[in-house]
């Protein structure tokens, strides 16, 4: 957001291309923030394929108070490997990892559902090999999962090395109703909001005069 923002204001007239060459010098994660929408991220984040965006796919977003540091996060995915031998695996639910699912075939499958736009298929292919790591440091995860599938949500998988966690739900109605349960139902919960997938990045809109708001 300050990268766009500071390319309109100062009028540099950088296109999204050139904005993402900058912010893959500050983060790996920057260059597709600013492009948007959904897609598949190769190398360390500068190469993005492009995927469509359903129209109907809505967030309940959990934020926890305790923090997982991204660093031990990785330690310890790399402990439990050795321990398992468990590596490009899925999450079948918050407590159970299923060794026999390869990445390779839960990224085809994903691709293959968001092209569809159901819902149903793309929460059913949520998968995040470091949830398992993340929850042994910080078990809440777990339970702020059975949480939103308990409130309706069709699928639930954690953002990043967590310890955020989202649940899916196929309409606004749906998505506010599950986040008005869980902020009823638990005060474990640092934050529960409500957000929808949308097909584009950062955008600074044009505001007609000072007094419109933004």
């Amino acid at each position: 957001a300050v990268l766009t923002g500071l390319n309109h204001l100062w009028k540099l007239g950088l296109g999204k291309r050139e904005l993402m060459a900058v912010g893959e010098s500050l983060g790996a994660d920057i260059p597709f923030c600013i492009l948007g929408g959904t897609g598949i991220i190769r190398g360390k984040g500068e190469q993005i394929e492009l995927l469509p965006t359903p129209d109907e796919l809505w967030f309940v977003i959990v934020t926890l108070p305790d923090r997982v540091n991204t660093t031990r996060a990785y330690a310890r995915f790399d402990q439990l490997t050795e321990t398992t031998g468990a590596r490009d695996a899925g999450f079948c639910d918050a407590g159970s990892y299923d060794t026999a699912v390869h990445v390779t075939d839960v990224t085809s499958g994903m691709v293959r559902a968001l092209g569809a736009g159901r819902v149903q298929d793309i929460a059913d292919r949520l998968t995040n090999d470091l949830e398992r790591s993340a929850i042994s440091i910080v078990p809440s995860i777990a339970r702020a999962k059975e949480a939103l599938l308990a409130a309706g949500a069709v699928g639930v998988g954690m953002s990043g090395s967590g310890p955020t966690v989202f649940g899916i739900a196929d309409s606004r109605t749906k998505a506010e109703a599950i986040c008005g349960a869980l902020k009823l139902s638990s005060g474990a919960f640092k934050e529960v909001f409500v957000c929808k997938a949308v097909p584009q990045g950062v955008a600074c809109a044009r505001v007609p005069d000072a007094g419109a708001g933004h």
